[in-house]
């Protein structure tokens, strides 16, 4: 059962934009897939990016939902320039470490355009 810690360890430290915090959350070989269509593999490049990225305020609009090894979260993310997005996390854990991390970004459909 992994330690759902994890999650909000990750996403402090990808607010405060702290690659060092974040890339060690890591296994070596760790992996972040973004909804950009980036593929970030090991511990350097995952600190190198997370330090390369704008500060923001991350508010969870769920609880962390727990699958086996995997762990989802729903956010929404507030950048200092106002832009505001909402985005899944699901992240991949074995032990005490992230394997694989994938965020996608979600949009709503307004009720009035929704499929019945």
């Amino acid at each position: 059962m992994p330690d759902k810690s994890i999650v909000s360890r990750y996403l402090e430290a990808m607010s405060a934009a702290n690659g060092d915090a974040a890339s060690a959350l890591f296994a070596e070989d760790g992996v972040i897939d973004d909804y950009r269509g980036g593929h970030r593999a090991g511990r350097e490049v995952i600190r190198e990016f997370i330090n390369g990225r704008p500060p923001r305020t991350i508010e969870f609009l769920s609880d962390v939902i727990e699958q086996g090894p995997r762990l989802t979260v729903y956010t929404q993310m507030h950048y200092e320039d106002g832009r505001s997005k909402t985005v899944r996390f699901i992240f991949t854990v074995h032990g005490d470490l992230i394997e694989h991390l994938i965020n996608s970004d979600i949009e709503f459909v307004p009720e009035d355009r929704r499929l019945r």
